[in-house]
């Protein structure tokens, strides 16, 4: 993984963790290294957790979570609610999402489940060359700051044809909530706050140091009021026009403007990628999984790799846990190092190949699961490579780990039982650090993503195989974007034979993937709501490197029992937004909200 460390040796001491999979209490020898993760943690605070009779929200900040709250008050219905809870995020966690960036939500309306996929696209000009430069790979932080790294924004396309096909309310009446707090302003929170004041990058942007900084180039302070006036006006075009007002007109002008500035041959993005943007809808991909018999997880496909990857640890956990391994650091890990490897073959905006036999749920076919499960032995395996649901040779080359950044979470239930579940993002903390102003002379703007890093930064030359994660004229990047909801079957004679039990979904880049397996594995064991929200966090992000293991937390307990498999360990502060809402055995909804970001749960 090409990410900033800054490493330095400590000793750290093993004590009794409480962890369901572990018991560690031998000290042992690890490396603490910073992972450079823009939007670490910045809160510690008690978990936040709500318990509603009828319809809930939450997400990554107490302000949308209410206007959310307020619509299904005034008879909005979930889909409802996500649109107003992300147009407030767009306001209130400008370093997370916003209108220049994109997202993947899925839905139950108590008939189906459907994917909606407003991930950013590449523009028709871009090739596997994209961030090739005399015949070099950029740098990873050479590539997020080019103009080059901006995708065609998805995200008022998704929350636009989202309503259009499920929506109750009227949809200004969505945007109501997020241009008054874009108008009137809200108090910045610590949260905000640190990510302005450590942010080297952003100052460098006239519209966002005016925005966010005092005349000195101090971040402002927590409490101060921060008010948008570009920001409302770009939503009140928004809840006049729909995603047109983006995709054409000021906005539009304005914000290719910004793009191609600093590039000397002009931006690779146009006005036709813009009008031309298409919100993909799909049934959701949805699976069984084994220790829940009966039950389904559903989430998007492709190039959304969260559900297929969460699904593979899940159901290859089970399958060696009935194989006779026993200890779940070693367990969970040599499964999670399968799903990975996978992923970095197979994962990305195209036609699933022969190789997984046209179908994507063929990486999740029980035979396949199986024959991977069996690789697995009582040591960490040396390397693990791609398997193939077919047996038919694999086409495409291993894509290199490399960074992934960012995103937040929502979900928002109503009272029919229909759920949303939706993760957005911009990439890194103020994604491209480029705002987007008409220069009407009215302050501020929305900031611009720069997710097309996720593609693949190294071209293959002639004699490798091609990537499948490699760039190329409209495709979409690779995202470990995970929102999903868990569909058990309903007790209730008169209605949908399914209902949502579980609606999730976390930021963190690639650890994301973690974070939401893990917290069902926890779930489904029978974890009360206060350990779910205090999870220690872990993972991987390359399958052949090393485990993190969260500072400070109680995760360090795995170090000794993971270095006792084989598994090398790295120690570092961690990026988690996992967000859930989950209904208990007496029907209500129950909310949760991480603890190391500022958000909240609300609802009746």
């Amino acid at each position: 993984m090409n990410l900033t460390r800054h490493p330095l040796t400590l000793l750290v001491w093993l004590g009794l963790a409480g962890l369901p999979w572990a018991w560690a209490q031998t000290p042992a020898l690890v490396q603490f290294e910073t992972l450079n993760l823009p939007e670490a943690s910045s809160t510690s605070r008690p978990p936040s957790l709500g318990r509603f009779q009828r319809h809930a929200v939450v997400s990554a900040h107490p302000l949308a979570s209410q206007a959310g709250a307020d619509i299904l008050r005034r008879g909005g219905n979930a889909i409802d609610a996500a649109v107003a809870t992300q147009m407030a995020l767009a306001v209130v966690e400008p370093q997370s999402s916003g209108l220049g960036g994109g997202g993947f939500a899925v839905v139950f309306d108590g008939e189906g489940v459907w994917a909606y996929d407003g991930r950013e696209a590449a523009p028709a000009r871009a090739d596997a060359q994209l961030f090739m430069h005399q015949g070099r790979a950029m740098g990873f932080d050479q590539a997020r700051q080019s103009p080059l790294s901006v995708g065609v924004p998805g995200l008022v396309p998704l929350l636009w044809t989202m309503h259009q096909r499920h929506g109750r309310l009227p949809w200004r009446q969505l945007l109501a909530p997020a241009i008054e707090l874009a108008e009137r302003g809200f108090a910045i929170g610590p949260r905000l706050h640190r990510l302005l004041d450590t942010d080297p990058l952003l100052r460098l942007d006239p519209q966002a140091l005016a925005l966010f900084y005092d005349r000195q180039g101090r971040a402002l302070a927590p409490g101060q009021r921060l008010r948008n006036p570009e920001l409302g006006w770009a939503l009140r075009r928004i809840a006049a026009q729909g995603p047109r007002a983006i995709q054409q007109g000021p906005i539009a002008f304005a914000l290719l403007r910004r793009i191609a500035a600093g590039l000397p041959e002009g931006s690779a993005m146009n006005e036709a990628d813009l009008r031309d943007y298409e919100v993909r809808v799909t049934p959701a991909l949805c699976f069984e999984w084994q220790a829940l018999p009966g039950t389904r997880l559903c989430g998007p496909p492709p190039p959304s790799s969260g559900p297929l990857a969460v699904g593979q640890i899940l159901n290859l956990r089970e399958s060696l846990l009935k194989r006779g391994h026993r200890d779940e650091w070693h367990v969970y890990t040599e499964a999670a190092r399968l799903a990975y490897a996978d992923r970095a073959v197979h994962v990305a905006d195209l036609p699933p190949g022969p190789a997984l036999g046209g179908d994507w749920l063929n990486l999740l076919q029980p035979t396949y699961l199986e024959r991977r499960a069996a690789l697995v032995q009582d040591q960490r395996l040396p390397s693990v490579e791609a398997g193939s649901p077919t047996q038919i040779p694999l086409s495409h080359g291993v894509m290199p780990d490399q960074a992934e950044y960012g995103t937040t979470h929502l979900n928002a239930v109503d009272a029919q039982g229909w759920a949303v579940a939706l993760t957005s993002s911009l990439e890194s903390a103020f994604g491209a650090r480029r705002m987007v102003n008409t220069q009407q002379g009215r302050a501020g703007g929305f900031l611009l993503n720069h997710q097309l890093t996720d593609f693949a930064l190294q071209a293959p030359d002639a004699h490798q195989p091609a990537l499948a994660n490699a760039p190329g004229p409209g495709k979409r990047p690779r995202s470990s974007m995970s929102p999903l909801l868990l569909l058990t079957h309903s007790s209730n004679p008169v209605g949908p034979t399914e209902q949502v039990s579980v609606a999730l979904g976390s930021a963190g880049g690639p650890f994301i993937i973690h974070h939401v397996a893990q917290t069902l594995i926890r779930w489904q064991g029978g974890a009360d709501a206060s350990t779910l929200a205090n999870l220690p966090r872990w993972g991987l992000t390359d399958p052949q490197g090393p485990i993190w293991l969260e500072a400070g937390t109680r995760a360090l307990a795995g170090a000794e029992v993971l270095h006792r498999y084989g598994h090398p360990t790295r120690v570092s502060e961690m990026s988690s937004g996992l967000h859930a809402i989950w209904r208990d055995a007496q029907g209500h909804w129950i909310t949760l909200a991480d603890p190391r970001r500022e958000g909240a749960g609300a609802g009746r």
